[in-house]
């Protein structure tokens, strides 16, 4: 699964875009044969969809295959614990909740999509967290609220509080009703 992982890693990071055999192969610091065979190989498997213009074969994400989806998923998730976000937070918010939610953790964001993370804590505190958008290639979206903040955030944005309750824990307890 992490070869297949590691292969399908430039289409994860940029879903919409098409690649080529040879520059997958650089990419990657494989041969191109070596490529070929590994994308026809997740092609069929329906990962990738293969499109041809003016004799050359390119290669893009399938990102309305629900097994890419979760592949992807798979991969977002392990490079947000293995950035050190998820520890950096755990600490300076003195052992709070987090969930990720939003397209990124369902696998249906792009290069232009954001991180949203929820930390309930009762500590406030500013963090730049530009190093951590540098290396995941995606922009940090906190939404930090106090227990009684969360409570007023029912009643003024159920919707946001649904997006959350569908996300995925990472450290804590999350309960949408005590």
């Amino acid at each position: 699964m992490y070869e297949k992982i590691d292969i399908l890693r430039p289409f994860f990071e940029e879903p919409n875009r098409e690649f080529h055999i040879r520059e997958l192969a650089r990419i990657l610091e494989i041969n191109h044969m070596t490529s070929k065979k590994y994308l026809k190989q997740l092609e069929k498997e329906g990962f990738l969809l293969e499109t041809v213009s003016k004799y050359v074969k390119n290669y893009r994400a399938d990102i309305d295959n629900e097994k890419f989806r979760e592949y992807k998923r798979f991969f977002n998730i392990q490079n947000l614990i293995n950035s050190e976000l998820i520890n950096l937070l755990d600490r300076e918010f003195a052992y709070p909740t987090i969930v990720v939610f939003g397209s990124f953790e369902k696998g249906e964001d792009s290069i232009n999509s954001d991180i949203d993370i929820f930390v309930l804590s009762e500590t406030k505190k500013e963090l730049n967290l530009e190093q951590f958008g540098k290396k995941l290639k995606r922009k940090i979206q906190l939404h930090v609220f106090s227990k009684k903040e969360y409570e007023k955030l029912k009643k003024i944005n159920p919707h946001l509080v649904n997006n959350v309750a569908n996300g995925r824990v990472l450290r804590g307890h999350f309960y949408v009703f005590k």
